[in-house]
């Protein structure tokens, strides 16, 4: 989990969106958002459509775009 964290990290900021900004579009604390990105937590699918929607873009492309970057990266 610790790729799809960094990828989520890149792709947030790609959006220009702080810390704390992405955390209130996603209506989750801080913490919760850090421990994601930083692979100590792993995403319900709630979550990830709320992520999608936040990075507006549909559940599939996010999940593209993530498998991508980490075939990307190995």
């Amino acid at each position: 989990m610790i790729l799809f964290g960094k990828h989520l990290r890149s792709l947030r900021q790609e959006k220009g969106y702080s810390g704390v900004e992405f955390a209130n579009i996603l209506g989750v604390d801080k913490q919760f958002l850090s421990r994601l990105e930083l692979g100590q937590s792993d995403p319900r699918l709630s979550t990830l459509i709320r992520l999608a929607d936040a990075l507006d873009m549909h559940l599939s492309e996010l999940l593209k775009r993530l498998e991508y970057q980490a075939v990307e990266n190995q």
